[in-house]
């Protein structure tokens, strides 16, 4: 199914560019376009029909529509300079984990006990179809714990949600691995460095038993499968190990840096530019190397060369996705923007049916509008990158709660101070 999303058509002060948009999402290539078009007016007595027509002679230069006959038209009201619904959600299932990592971004245990209801997680899947949320990330705790794991992809599935997991691949085996495939769910196993240094940061033994869920979901042929690695000052040489081991297995490998949470900031597994800039810059100038780049997936802020694409769906040069293309929902309901960011930006109210488009709209809590609204760091001002705004946590959280200084992990930033 293609489903398309009319944005913010209805602001006559915006301009072209930013009030004619369209999102398109395809449920089979799993690729998400946004187009500005000439102006669409949207009259609300208008037969459904007759919209569907103007929308398709209007893209028949764009996409081939005439080839389609399963499709939707989705027009929310509009929100003034923002998109109308995020395009993902992150939730969390429940808050346990098999492991105890060090560096872990969430506190995990095996001994923390909330876990969402199936039964409201089927109501906000409906909320989620009808505004089209067209993403769902499973992550944070260990989503293949969670006793109705396949019910709730299925359901996300059934319409038309696309479904990521990451995870620790303790409770992998080829029943679960056959299941992820039937869902087409992209599927990233968390691993880190060499054998040695596996083992120590995560578990005994967790190194060799990733190895094999790996090769399991790769004999099941779960096609999207990734290696995903965060970059920390204790691994800047095992990196190239990860990457020969994702090209000996034929899967991608993806890299992150780690973000301001739980024991990822206590155990100082932070980058920061005057203790790492040297070493940083050497690690992103291997993995884009043009012999690396096919081979890995990265973050958008580490890569030399920004693809262009990037401008058809960014807004106010924000690149961050927290308030602007997402949202969180954590294992007790609770709503924020960014789980990363601090107290004053997380929801601490619990989420009631039929509500996700009212924290949205910052009717029900400021906290998103708070975050659409930070101030632009003086050094962005004057960059022509396209990752502006890329981290508010991690700015805050090295500068004292101060968003207006750069993120420590700023390629322009590091090559300045080598």
């Amino acid at each position: 199914m293609k489903t398309i999303r009319l944005e913010n058509t209805s602001y006559p002060k915006m301009d072209n560019k930013k009030r004619n948009k369209i999102l398109v999402w395809d449920d089979a290539t799993w690729y998400i376009k946004a187009i500005s078009i000439p102006e669409v007016e949207i009259n609300e007595s208008e037969d459904l029909e007759i919209l569907i027509d103007r929308i398709k002679l209007l893209l028949w230069n764009i996409l081939d529509f005439w080839n389609i006959w399963n499709y939707r038209i989705i027009n929310n009201s509009p929100i003034e300079w923002w998109y109308s619904a995020p395009f993902k959600i992150y939730l969390d299932l429940s808050d346990k984990c098999q492991l105890s990592c060090k560096f872990c971004l969430s506190s995990s245990s095996i001994e923390w006990t909330n876990e969402l209801n199936i039964e409201q997680l089927k109501r906000i899947i409906q909320e989620m179809w009808e505004l089209w949320v067209f993403r769902v990330k499973l992550w944070w705790w260990e989503p293949l714990i969670y006793p109705y794991i396949f019910d709730v992809i299925k359901l996300l599935r059934d319409n038309h949600i696309f479904v990521s997991l990451s995870t620790n691949w303790k409770k992998m085996n080829r029943k679960i691995a056959q299941l992820l495939k039937l869902y087409w769910v992209k599927v990233s196993v968390s691993m880190d460095w060499n054998l040695e240094n596996n083992d120590y940061l995560r578990w005994k033994w967790t190194y060799k038993q990733a190895i094999n869920a790996i090769k399991i979901l790769k004999e099941e042929w779960v096609v999207n499968l990734s290696i995903r690695m965060n970059i920390i000052p204790v691994n800047f040489e095992d990196i190239s190990h990860i990457v020969v081991l994702a090209k000996s297995l034929w899967i991608k490998a993806k890299f992150c840096f780690c973000r301001p949470s739980w024991r990822a900031s206590i155990d100082s597994s932070m980058l920061v530019w005057f203790d790492n800039s040297k070493y940083y810059y050497e690690v992103l100038k291997y993995l884009n190397s043009p012999e690396i780049l096919p081979f890995v997936s990265i973050d958008e802020s580490m890569m030399f060369e920004q693809p262009e694409e990037l401008k058809t769906y960014i807004w106010w040069e924000q690149i961050c996705w927290a308030a602007n293309r997402s949202m969180h929902i954590d294992s007790s309901w609770k709503i924020s923007p960014c789980v990363y960011m601090w107290k004053s930006y997380q929801q601490w109210k619990i989420y009631e049916d039929w509500s996700l488009i009212n924290f949205w709209r910052w009717e029900i809590w400021n906290a998103f509008a708070k975050m659409r609204n930070l101030q632009e760091p003086e050094w962005c001002k004057t960059c022509d990158r396209l990752c502006k705004f890329e981290c508010p946590a991690n700015r805050s959280h090295f500068n004292g709660w101060d968003t207006t200084w750069p993120d420590p992990v700023c390629l322009k930033y590091i090559t300045n101070n080598l």
